[in-house]
């Protein structure tokens, strides 16, 4: 699966994810060279029912947002919910620059952001990130410092970081 189209799959139904919406956006400096797109999302979910929510979730209900590291999520059937996009990946010198920083992160504000939508409470949302998906705590970071709007909900820490690659400088 790649950003630009939905792949059909027997474990998760996709759904495409609207770009955030640039109110969100508290400073957009730090995003100058990249937009909010629509990105293709996958829910999974419990065995005999259907991931996607079709409609607002009971209260205390958990969602699991997971940040993978480019391979196809697994997840556990007895999981509620879990909600993993195909983020847009940047790369730089001495790659062909594809999408510039942070358009990755712009992607996992808008999947934020559509579970905030569909009625998930801030606290019944788990970040979850693996390998190189320590994504989920610079998603945590934006949201909980001055980047995004006042009035919108940031996580409340809810992490689950599973051997995340946080020290790029290899010391």
């Amino acid at each position: 699966p790649d950003h630009r189209a939905l792949v059909p799959t027997e474990e998760a139904e996709g759904v495409w994810v609207e770009g955030a919406p640039s109110s969100l956006i508290k400073e957009p400096e730090i995003f100058l060279e990249v937009a909010p797109e629509r990105v293709p999302g996958y829910w999974y979910g419990r065995s005999g029912a259907s991931p996607k929510p079709t409609q607002s979730p009971p209260p205390g209900e958990k969602a699991f947002y997971f940040f993978h590291a480019g391979a196809s999520p697994t997840f556990p059937h007895t999981l509620p919910r879990a909600l993993a996009l195909e983020y847009r990946p940047f790369s730089t010198h001495p790659f062909l620059k594809r999408f510039p920083f942070p358009a990755a992160l712009l992607d996992y504000l808008s999947g934020y952001n559509n579970l905030v939508e569909i009625g998930h409470e801030p606290f019944d949302i788990i970040l979850v990130g693996t390998s190189a998906g320590d994504s989920a705590l610079a998603l945590c970071r934006l949201l909980s410092e001055k980047a995004c709007s006042a009035d919108f909900p940031a996580p409340t820490g809810n992490l689950l970081l599973l051997s995340p690659w946080v020290d790029v400088s290899h010391n």
